[in-house]
């Protein structure tokens, strides 16, 4: 069973505040977990986005299309290696070092979930602005038919 991001993120900050972190290879572990989970939700809104993009109304010339996504996520993507590094504890020990290394992984998938919830909330925007667009006739697929059977039902009503 998955572990939702914010619920992770609280478990790190915690850990961060405590001065408790994880092993870096538990660190490896939540992180291959993380990117697997972010990989999941994001082709799961990708689908959806894609099935809803075969319901929109085609773009005339000229004409602009809903939304793009906002480009926030790479500029936060490309800080995560904003971090101090060991190597810049020059005048540390090594158990020093060692902590200063994992408290920048902590703070790198920190970083890494931030970046994950911030895109899924716009591919949710985007979902939402592109159902609002879909014109009423075409909100499911047998509209069409439906309408023009009750037209054809008040017509002989009406004789």
């Amino acid at each position: 069973m998955a572990i939702t991001l914010s619920v992770l993120e609280t478990e790190i900050e915690n850990r961060i505040q405590t001065g408790n972190l994880y092993s870096l290879a538990e660190c490896k572990g939540i992180l291959a977990s993380l990117l697997k989970q972010i990989a999941e939700e994001a082709q799961r809104d990708f689908r959806q986005l894609l099935l809803l993009d075969e319901r929109q109304p085609k773009l005339q010339p000229g004409e602009e299309p809903i939304s793009t996504m906002a480009s926030s996520s790479a500029a936060a993507l490309a800080s995560i290696f904003d971090i101090q590094t060991a190597m810049e504890y020059t005048g540390a020990d090594a158990r020093q070092r060692l902590h200063a290394l994992k408290s920048d992984v902590h703070l790198s998938i920190l970083k890494i979930i931030h970046i994950a919830q911030e895109q899924a909330k716009e591919r949710l925007k985007l979902i939402h602005r592109m159902i609002g667009s879909i014109p009423p006739s075409d909100a499911s697929p047998d509209a069409g038919n439906r309408s023009a059977r009750r037209s054809k039902s008040n017509k002989q009503v009406m004789f």
